[in-house]
């Protein structure tokens, strides 16, 4: 699914790698480090954010270094949930089912289904502004998982999640490793990546 070919990143004075790794499909990759040590970085670059210094992204078959986000099929949840703050919760649903292909009628559940399970649903006619870093993550997950990508990529996804829902998203990415999705996810404790099949260390 991922493979990760002597890829060096170059931000400003910031350098990472040579790294090489690869992930297949439905199994799930941890990038375990301190603060400053590249994990976001890493997974901009997989995400088509910011540019290479070196080496190559393939994905599914296909060297994607150069493609722009959009043509990857990645779903991408950053530590900062991305939402649009001037609109309600429903209408940054509804953008996740405008711009993805989504589920087939009776494959998955409802974009309204998956904000009930991450206990959005009685947020839906609230201003995204007004959301805890908690709920904007919840909101920032139902949009990815909706559009049904190849690839997820989280970045310190729980970092602001109660017990409770963090137990309601690791259950939708259980589900969507059984479904074959391929996942990466950033932790600065090992205990947060104890699920993952593969690992990186970054110092």
């Amino acid at each position: 699914m991922l493979r990760l070919v002597e890829l060096r990143l170059a931000v400003g004075a910031f350098r990472l790698g040579p790294i090489s790794a690869e992930l297949a499909a439905g199994e799930s990759l941890g990038v375990l480090g301190p603060s400053g040590s590249g994990k976001t970085k890493l997974i901009e670059a997989i995400a088509g954010v910011i540019p290479t210094a070196g080496g190559a992204i393939w994905l599914a078959g296909q060297d994607v270094t150069a493609a722009p986000p959009e043509a990857r099929g990645i779903g991408w949840v950053p530590q900062q949930a991305l939402v649009f703050p001037h609109l309600t919760v429903a209408r940054n649903l509804s953008f996740a089912a405008a711009a993805g292909a989504g589920p087939s009628a009776g494959d998955e559940p409802s974009l309204r289904g998956l904000a009930a399970r991450l206990g959005l649903a009685e947020l839906l006619p609230r201003p995204a502004a007004s959301l805890s870093g908690g709920e904007q993550q919840r909101l920032a997950l139902a949009r990815a998982l909706y559009r049904r990508p190849r690839l997820l990529l989280l970045d310190e996804p729980f970092s602001a999640m109660d017990p409770a829902a963090r137990a309601a998203a690791e259950a939708l990415l259980a589900e969507a490793l059984r479904r074959g999705v391929a996942l990466i996810r950033t932790a600065h404790a090992a205990a947060d990546l104890a699920g993952c099949a593969r690992r990186i260390e970054l110092a």
